[in-house]
């Protein structure tokens, strides 16, 4: 059962503080120093109406808007991207409709790349700059196509047709991009600045226009030019530069000048002409500045101002979030602390500034009330019953809530206690985890229960962090205050640490045996904790890893979600807020008595629809939950409950394609239920074409110079970076292929083997499945290279740690793909049992797969029965002269299935000769003792039914010809040492002819066999399935 999830957000006011500003015709863009980012919609009178928070605390530094290619618009009906750079050196990209994260940088710089700059250049693609570096992104890609570097630090740059325009202390540096050698600067211009104040730069024709401290400079892009730099001198200094069509913006302290760009190149031509300009008083010192066509966008704090460079105008645009509002609070009576709780039912709480605490369903049938002192209300928490709440005057009180109808009033808590250091303000559950040892003695870490179930963790407002104990009402211990939020919190069983994840991206341990914080893990840290994933919730943890989509069909959900309900907590401004998940599949088939709880839900008005993006990024709309959702998840539980779901055009919900881990039954049904219309597919088509000589460069620049592995993991070939648009296309015309509507299964095959080998777990995920899913399609344009390719890389993913992913799902789906070119596939295995350096468990999953091909595909193993030996023989080579406990155990495994099912299979007692009959009556020897395969000795004209040998003599059946032949193994000293030896045919025993009862060939491999009972004697089961002893003479 799929384990999809609705998300929404119950909370109201926060803090945003606005660092820069960016946007298109329709919206302004914000960001912040706490790094969440605004979306203010110009139709709803620039009102916030999008919000994107990250999972940790990272200030936006620049944004910059990137127009989607006409392949995303098409498919994704998405007109604008919004490209954020953040501290730390992170790179986003965002959804500009409803704010989902789209693709994160992770890894492609270093923090003490110290990135600080940020513009839009060519086609999709943006510049980031930091110290004497620049880069140019591929922001689908999210990875670096050109460098260019500088002798000094950068302090601004800017791009204009084709060309970059970086300013340093004393130079401007030009970069043609178009030029096919990376940092190779068309043009240098000296021009000294002051790196004490900012700079700014626009290009005004053939002008470049430098603002810096109180002086423009005004140069031209000809670096042959004879004209001098010209100055103008300003009454203050600049703290902002744009360009309109017509005019030049210059933004000073509480004042804005507009100069006519005609005016500026008469000044530039002859200094005599002094420019007009005029003057529009903000009456504020703005800290952030935009430009959005002819509105200048400015900001002094969370507030918006816009001034129409046309009519004059400035207008205001306050910050503000819609409260709820609750019919029981006072006039005046405000909500300072939000929360979601689940006993039977879903509750919302709310605490106000008067020191009230209301607890309501969300039908508002029963509504609780507590009041007992009049103090702010900072946190609120609920366990078993048990209400915990966080008072601005230091004390924590705990009350008992019951459920009745109607409202109650209640004015004695349990218990009211004292905190040592500050206000209790953050209150988050405790989640348990223990090592886990598998049957291949292999470690890892699963969620596990425990007898602290009523073990919470608070924080206070100094940073100090406490356990809470909700039995003994009571703080059970203190520990060292951090230096951020806490986020979320695992208690390790087997070790005693307490590991918490906080809102600044760091992991604290503490040892719970002496109450002690031991280690702090910050930045790359971080991504190789062992245990991170524990740390990260088990709703989120795959969209971390791997990277992935999370948009369906208007319903947006993450996954998976380890309870029917689960509530966990976004970081947005200084605040914290409670994320609602519900799974209604789950609830339907497990829990159908909650469902009268959970539909209200779908049209509460308190509560906020949510997006999961990349990195955890979360997103909400700034407006109330409508019951259209309902419709949206009630086709996500038909799709888990595996009833028939509406059609649904491929545009509609493309990007849902690289969103679902593979076990999900939603991408398992795919194809049932998507269909992709013929303009789709020609938009698909032509983004898999290279459109000119600059894309096939920057392709196989990507694949010869960026395909690099950032880990430490080998793999057969170098990874391949696929963007955005390239994955929608080879999902939907795979799509197409398999369901009969796109006739070109080689392009298709030759872009999932593209997939198959990119450095996206969600893509390999997404490919593996839709290759497995159109083999049948694919089986007739499939060649033999491409299986033995695909089989390697299969195999090799089987090693690696796939979340969510059963152990042998790679390995099933390479026999299944084998089984086109089945002696290939053998081949390759064969060849590559010796590659132990790609990764240790690489040999063991091949064993595992001849194990399964054997067992599950016996019948087509027979026509293969050489190679197969031929395996076993370089396997057993590689035992002998590399002796590994493990690896011996595997390759004993494979043999005795592959002489135990096979019955024309048989192994000497001393386990020295392997005996192999083949169809076409010829019988091999394999001496495993000197790895060597004998000259093989025609037994038959038929195909050889059973075999088996003891001492020197083997004996074999033919059911075709209802004959048995003896076969006497001459082999002398010599032949011992080297490996070699001679056949004989002694004997020959002609039987009688029987009525089969065995009515398939794979019935037939089944029931004959061939037995010494002893040198005399010969057992026989029989194609009638009735055993049969017969006497042999001439064995001595």
């Amino acid at each position: 059962m799929s384990g999809l999830s609705s998300a929404f957000m119950f909370g109201g006011h926060f803090s945003h503080s606005i660092t820069c500003i960016a946007g298109y015709s329709s919206t302004i863009i914000t960001g912040s120093t706490t790094g969440e980012i605004v979306y203010w919609k110009k139709h709803e009178n620039y009102t916030p109406g999008v919000f994107c928070a990250l999972p940790t605390d990272s200030a936006c530094i620049s944004l910059c808007i990137v127009p989607a290619n006409k392949e995303i618009s098409a498919m994704c009906s998405t007109q604008w991207l919004v490209v954020s750079l953040h501290e730390k050196s992170k790179i986003r990209m965002w959804d500009s409709v409803d704010g989902k994260c789209l693709a994160y940088s992770t890894d492609l710089f270093a923090e003490n790349n110290d990135l600080s700059l940020l513009t839009k250049s060519i086609d999709d693609f943006v510049l980031v700059a930091g110290k004497t570096e620049i880069y140019m992104i591929d922001v689908y890609r999210m990875q670096s196509v050109k460098f260019f570097y500088t002798e000094r630090n950068i302090l601004s740059i800017v791009y204009h047709k084709n060309k970059i325009y970086a300013q340093t202390i004393g130079k401007m540096y030009i970069f043609d991009l178009q030029d096919d050698f990376e940092n190779s600067s068309c043009a240098i211009l000296d021009v000294w600045v002051n790196v004490e104040e900012n700079t700014y730069i626009e290009i005004i024709k053939d002008l470049i226009v430098i603002g810096n401290s109180q002086k423009l400079y005004l140069l031209s892009k000809d670096s042959k030019s004879e004209t001098p730099i010209q100055k103008l001198n300003l009454s203050d200094k600049i703290r902002y530069l744009a360009e309109t069509e017509n005019s030049l913006l210059i933004c000073l302290d509480g004042l804005i000048k507009i100069y006519k760009q005609s005016d500026i190149i008469k000044y530039y031509k002859d200094p005599r002409h002094i420019p007009n300009h005029e003057r529009i008083i903000t009456g504020s010192c703005p800290n952030c500045y935009g430009i959005i066509h002819s509105t200048l966008v400015f900001s002094d704090g969370s507030d918006l101002k816009t001034l129409n460079i046309e009519s004059k105008n400035i207008d205001k645009h306050k910050w503000n979030i819609e409260e709820q509002s609750f019919n029981i609070l006072n006039i005046g009576e405000k909500v300072t602390a939000y929360n979601l709780c689940i006993n039977n039912s879903v509750l919302i709480g709310v605490g106000t500034d008067i020191g009230r605490v209301i607890l309501t369903t969300l039908t508002h049938s029963s509504t609780s009330v507590y009041f007992n002192k009049k103090s702010e209300v900072l946190s609120i928490y609920m366990n078993n019953n048990i209400l915990a709440v966080g008072y601005k005057d230091e004390t924590l009180s705990f009350w008992s809530y019951t459920s009745c109808k109607g409202t109650t009033y209640h004015t004695l808590p349990l218990k009211t206690i004292e905190i040592w250091t500050s206000p209790v303000k953050i209150m988050v559950p405790l989640s348990y985890s223990k090592k886990n040892i598998d049957h291949l003695n292999e470690m890892s870490w699963k969620n596990s229960k425990s007898n602290w179930k009523t073990i919470i963790l608070a924080q206070c407002e100094t940073g100090a962090v406490m356990l809470t104990c909700f039995e003994k009402l009571d703080i059970v211990s203190y520990f060292q205050a951090l230096k951020s939020s806490i986020v979320k919190a695992t208690m390790f069983l087997n070790l005693e640490y307490l590991a918490i994840s906080c809102a600044n991206g760091h992991i604290y341990i503490f040892n719970m045996t002496v109450l002690a914080l031991e280690r702090e893990i910050i930045g790359d840290a971080v991504l190789n904790f062992d245990s991170i994933e524990l740390i990260d919730d088990k709703l989120s943890k795959s969209l971390d890893r791997t990277d992935r989509f999370t948009a369906c069909y208007e319903f947006y959900y993450a996954e998976p979600v380890r309870k029917c309900i689960e509530i966990k907590y976004i970081t947005l401004g200084c605040d914290n807020f409670p994320v609602l998940h519900i799974n209604l599949a789950k609830i339907v088939k497990e829990k159908p008595e909650m469902i009268a709880y959970v539909i209200p839900v779908m049209n509460s008005g308190n509560l906020r629809c949510g997006i999961y993006g990349k990195s955890n990024a979360f997103a909400f709309k700034n407006e109330w939950v409508k019951s259209l959702h309902l419709n949206a998840v009630r086709v996500a539980s038909m799709i888990a409950l595996n009833l028939p779901p509406p059609t649904i055009h491929f545009n509609n919900i493309s990007m849902i394609v690289a969103a679902l881990p593979s076990n999900s039954n939603l991408r398992g049904r795919l194809l049932e239920f998507i269909t992709v219309s013929n303009e789709i597919i020609n938009v698909c088509e032509n983004i898999l074409k290279p459109h000119s000589k600059q894309v096939r460069y920057a392709k196989r620049t990507l694949k010869h110079s960026l395909s690099i592995n950032f880990s430490c993991e080998k793999y057969h070939s170098q990874r391949i970076f696929v963007s955005i648009p390239e994955v929608i296309a080879i999902v939907a015309l795979s799509c197409a292929c398999i369901k009969g509507n796109f006739g070109k299964p080689d392009l298709v095959i030759e872009h999932l083997i593209i997939m198959i080998k990119s450095s996206d777990e969600g893509y390999i995920l997404l490919a593996t499945e839709l290759l497995n899913r159109g083999l049948t399609t694919f089986s007739k344009s499939l060649q033999e290279t491409q299986v033995s390719e695909l089989s390697k890389e299969l195999l090799l993913y089987s090693c690696k740690n796939f979340k969510n992913i059963a152990k042998d799902y790679f390995y099933k789906i390479a026999t299944k793909l084998g089984l086109i070119h089945i002696q290939t596939f053998i081949k390759t295995l064969t060849s590559d049992i010796k590659n132990q350096n790609l990764d240790k468990n690489y040999q063991q999953q091949i064993f595992f797969t001849i194990e399964y091909f054997i067992l599950h595909h016996f019948i087509e193993a027979t026509s293969i029965l050489e190679e197969l030996g031929d395996f076993i023989l370089k396997a057993n080579n590689i035992k002998n002269d590399f002796p590994n406990k493990l690896y011996g155990q595997h390759f004993t495994t494979v043999l005795q299935t592959f002489v135990g099912l096979l019955p024309m299979v048989s192994l000497s007692s001393d386990s020295k000769l392997m005996i192999i009959g083949l169809p076409t009556g010829l019988v091999y020897v394999y001496d495993l003792k000197t790895s060597r395969k004998w000259k093989p000795l025609k037994v038959f004209t038929t195909t050889i039914s059973a075999l088996d040998i003891k001492e020197n003599c083997i004996a074999c059946y033919s059911c075709q010809e209802s004959c048995v032949k003896i076969i006497k193994i001459e082999q002398g000293i010599l032949g011992s040492i080297i490996g070699n030896g001679e056949m004989k045919i002694v004997e020959k025993l002609l039987l009688g002819e029987i009525e089969s009862v065995a009515t398939t060939y794979q019935e037939l491999m089944r029931t004959v066999r061939v037995r010494w009972v002893d040198m005399k004697t010969l057992s026989i089961f029989r194609e009638n399935k009735q055993e049969y002893l017969y006497m042999v003479k001439k064995v001595n």
